[in-house]
């Protein structure tokens, strides 16, 4: 098992465990569940997920032990561990630090605020596994055509659903569109703000979606762009002074009026 969109969820509770798992698909992540401690780390010591999200308080090893084990395991280096927790407190926060957790989420949580701190997480630990240096920023529009894997990149249009293609030449696969809309309109549910990013993967590639003021840009890489890496790129344009609504019309995909 590659892990490399999956995210291995532990709570005794299969409601959050179900939860947690609807939150995440829109993003292109697939949850693998455990009930106890001593499961996760049966399944741990098998698998590579890309993220491990551990309840505190656990039947058999508690969150702490779990994340003690996958800081011990070599073949488990760079893999988070965000561990949850209805008992918010600086001594949960200092006990997870000592264990080598990410942090720790206070239950309960909304999918916006659980999808942000994923994408924050994911973020952080693929770009240190790339030993990406960051490069200086440039311009947000002017610079797209100059990121390496971008396939085309898109204005989005919350109004009509649609989008309206701003670069690039070459065909995008259909299934690479169908991401744009889905995530862009994701992106407008959860009131993404500058400079956060959002992103999907799928077969054809990873999309991300960053806000410019009051637009919206989705930028297409192709398949061989580990997310990590994408997510990073974008984050790094400078927001230009103006939104980019004054580019040529261009293609647009979605439905539009007339």
């Amino acid at each position: 098992m590659s892990g490399a969109g999956r995210v291995l969820v532990v709570d005794d509770s299969q409601s959050v465990r179900r939860a947690i798992g609807r939150m995440l698909a829109p993003i292109g992540l697939s949850v693998d569940a455990a009930s106890d401690g001593d499961e996760a780390r049966e399944r741990l010591a098998r698998e590579r997920p890309r993220l491990v999200i551990c309840d505190v308080v656990l039947p058999g090893a508690d969150g702490y032990e779990v994340c003690r084990f996958v800081r011990s395991r070599p073949q488990l280096a760079g893999v988070p561990v965000l561990l949850i927790s209805g008992l918010s407190s600086p001594e949960v926060a200092r006990r997870a630090e000592a264990a080598g957790a990410v942090g720790v989420m206070a239950k309960p949580f909304t999918a916006k605020s659980l999808v942000a701190r994923v994408e924050q997480v994911l973020g952080a630990a693929e770009a240190a596994a790339l030993g990406e240096d960051d490069p200086p920023a440039v311009d947000l529009v002017g610079g797209l055509g100059e990121l390496p894997g971008v396939r085309a990149a898109y204005l989005l249009e919350p109004e009509t659903g649609g989008a309206r293609r701003l670069i690039g030449e070459t065909p995008v696969p259909s299934a690479l569109l169908a991401l744009v809309l889905r995530v862009g309109q994701l992106a407008g549910e959860l009131g993404l703000g500058e400079p956060q990013v959002l992103s999907a993967e799928g077969d054809a590639g990873t999309v991300v979606v960053r806000r410019v003021g009051g637009a919206a840009i989705a930028v297409c890489f192709d398949r061989d762009v580990l997310p990590g890496q994408a997510r990073h790129r974008v984050r790094r344009l400078r927001s230009p002074t103006e939104p980019p609504t004054s580019l040529s019309q261009g293609a647009r995909i979605g439905n539009r009026p007339g």
